[in-house]
């Protein structure tokens, strides 16, 4: 999933070589949710190097946030990154 971005629809949304990083409305097809939830160190993310994890309840927002359509302009506006003028999935 190098040189993904998910503050565009296109990076967010797109198909790419191995699958979708955001379904809406199906985490478990959605590479994002399925790369956080990895078994496999090697292949979690974010990676071991990076010396951080996420908390079940951090999965468990993005998994719902992922089921109630993973609107780009709803996160952004969570997170504190305020009017981004990115279009609403």
């Amino acid at each position: 999933m190098a040189e993904l971005r998910l503050d565009t629809r296109e990076g967010a949304f797109a198909a790419r070589e191995n699958g979708t990083p955001i379904v809406p409305g199906n985490p478990q097809a959605s590479l994002v949710y399925q790369r956080i939830t990895e078994a496999d160190l090697t292949r979690r993310m974010p990676p071991e190097s990076s010396h951080k994890t996420l908390t079940a309840e951090q999965k468990e927002i993005l998994k719902r946030w992922i089921e109630q359509g993973g609107s780009l302009e709803r996160a952004l506006v969570f997170l504190g990154a305020g009017s981004t003028g990115v279009a609403n999935h």
